[in-house]
C-alpha cells in the first residue's frame, strides 16, 4: 500500500544521535531514511482519518487512501519509477495505489470493508501453488469476488462503474451502477474475471495491471 524509497520521516528520539567523548548529544527531532519509513506516513494519515471517522474500521480506512490515491505526481505528470533514468512510467508494483491524498480520503464517496471472511479466503488460496490455481480458476470459468461499499459522501449519490482491464484478462461488473438514498447504506456489487490468454504467454509477458472506479453522476 505504501512502498517508497529513500522516503525521509521524522522519529521519536529515544536514544543520542550521536557522542562527544563520554557526552551525548541529543535533539528534540530526528529523521530517518528508507523504503520503510512510508509507513509512518501512512500510518499518520490513517490516525487522522480515524479521528475524522471513528466508526470506520481498519478496512475502510485502507480503502479511503487507496481509492482517492493519484497516479500523477505534483506536477500532474505520471509518477515514474526512480530506478530508470528515461522516466519509465512507474507500475503498481513500484507505487503501489499512488500518491496519497489525505484530503480526498477525508471524504472518498464510498468505502470497502472487508470482513474475517475475506481474509480466511485470502489465506486458504495463499496456500496453492500458482499451476493449482490456474486449474481452478479456468476450469471453473474465472474468478468472481463480491464487495460491499458503504456511502459516506452525499445522501443523494448514484455511482457508475469504469474499469481498464489487464490485457488478458477480461473484466465485468455487476450491476455497474449503484445508487444510495442516504449515508451510511451500502450497496453489493460482483466483479468477473477471465483470463483471456493462455497461462504460458501471460507468464512470457511479464506482470499485467488493472484499475476499476466509480464516479459519482449525480
Amino acid at each position: 500500500m505504501a512502498p517508497g524509497h529513500n522516503i525521509i520521516a521524522s522519529v521519536a528520539v529515544v536514544q543520542p544521535s550521536s557522542w562527544m567523548g563520554h557526552t551525548p548529544l541529543r535533539s528534540n527531532f530526528g529523521v530517518m531514511s528508507g523504503t520503510s519509513m512510508a509507513c509512518p506516513h501512512a500510518s499518520c494519515i490513517a490516525a487522522l482519518l480515524r479521528a475524522a471517522h471513528p466508526d470506520w474500521t481498519p478496512a475502510m480506512l485502507n480503502s479511503a487512501i487507496m481509492t482517492t490515491a493519484a497516479s500523477t505526481d505534483n506536477t500532474l505528470r505520471p509518477i515514474t519509477d526512480a530506478r530508470f533514468e528515461n522516466a519509465t512510467v512507474a507500475s503498481p508494483l513500484v507505487m503501489g495505489s499512488g500518491r496519497v491524498d489525505p484530503n480526498a480520503a477525508m471524504n472518498p464517496g464510498l468505502v470497502f470493508d472487508a470482513g474475517p471472511a475475506d481474509f480466511v479466503s485470502l489465506l486458504c488460496a495463499a496456500k496453492y501453488t500458482d499451476k493449482q490455481i490456474m486449474a481452478i480458476t479456468i476450469a471453473s470459468g474465472g474468478m468472481r469476488f463480491s464487495r460491499t461499499v458503504t456511502n459516506v459522501g452525499k445522501a443523494t449519490a448514484v455511482y457508475r462503474a469504469s474499469w481498464d482491464s489487464p490485457s488478458n484478462v477480461a473484466v465485468a461488473v455487476s450491476p455497474e451502477k449503484l445508487e444510495f438514498s442516504r449515508v451510511g447504506q451500502t450497496a453489493t456489487f460482483e466483479v468477473a474475471l477471465m483470463l483471456t490468454a493462455p497461462q504460458a504467454a501471460s507468464l512470457l509477458s511479464g506482470p499485467s495491471f488493472g484499475r476499476t472506479s466509480a464516479a459519482n453522476i449525480v
